[in-house]
């Protein structure tokens, strides 16, 4: 196969995983439904809201599946997170903090995810320029509002940092991996390291009315769900499942 084109005329091939730069993710998602594919697009979704709808129209035009490859979502300590806020017995969310932070070096100064002209970048939030591309943000801090039913409101805050500065030049600062904080009415539920959970995470959960924190992990969690699978494997399992016309068993 010399090209993507050769690729997507196959009849044999059912599904295809998009990972091209980013600014090219709606184009070849398209291109890839238009053909009869399945598609398990790479985060972002698309450049912009305008894009992800056209894929979502044709993906139902063409009857085919379309998943965000947001890895993260599909292991067990997320569903556990998920279900703990839907359950409602901790009342509705009043803020979130999400925290997303990468230590620096860790994506190397040539990776095509600095280039804007391959991406696009942020434009609604305080930001940091990246030191080689000033159109390129490594790093922002974001407020966000938004209305429930009743007049009830949600603030959200988000910081990421692609560039987190290390201990001592080598040592990564371990208390700020990836987390999320959710207040609800009744209790703080905080989600630690959300990025790679099958590595290592916890979950706590901080009572209002009794003062009490308990602490939760679940690399177990459903009927169909091994320990020892990573937040990719959860995803492939679904995007399986979803392609065969089947709800998935995690």
């Amino acid at each position: 196969m010399g090209c993507y084109e050769e690729l997507l005329a196959y009849p044999e091939i059912a599904a295809v995983y998009i990972s091209v730069p980013n600014g090219l993710h709606g184009e070849w998602a398209i291109k890839s439904l238009q053909a009869g594919k399945h598609v398990l697009l790479e985060k972002p979704f698309t450049s912009n809201g305008l894009e992800a709808r056209r894929v979502f129209e044709e993906a139902e035009r063409c009857g085919k599946i379309v998943v965000e490859a947001f890895h993260r979502q599909f292991h067990p300590a997320a569903h556990v997170v998920k279900s703990l806020i839907a359950s409602g017995k901790f009342g509705d969310i009043k803020r979130t903090f999400a925290r997303t932070t990468i230590p620096k070096g860790t994506i190397p100064g040539s990776d095509i995810r600095w280039r804007c002209s391959l991406g696009g970048e942020v434009s609604t939030a305080t930001f940091e320029e990246h030191n080689k591309d000033k159109r390129v943000d490594s790093a922002l801090w974001a407020d966000l509002l938004f209305d429930l039913q009743g007049g009830k409101t949600v603030d959200s805050k988000i910081y990421m940092d692609m560039n987190q500065p290390n201990l001592a030049v080598v040592i990564p600062r371990a208390w700020e991996l990836p987390s999320i904080e959710i207040e609800c009415e009744k209790a703080t539920i905080y989600f630690y390291n959300h990025m790679m959970p099958h590595l290592f995470h916890y979950i706590s959960i901080y009572d209002k009315v009794t003062k009490h924190t308990t602490y939760q992990k679940y690399y177990n969690y459903g009927p169909k769900c091994d320990p020892h699978w990573s937040t990719y494997r959860y995803q492939l399992e679904t995007f399986v499942y979803k392609v065969r016309g089947r709800e998935p068993k995690h």
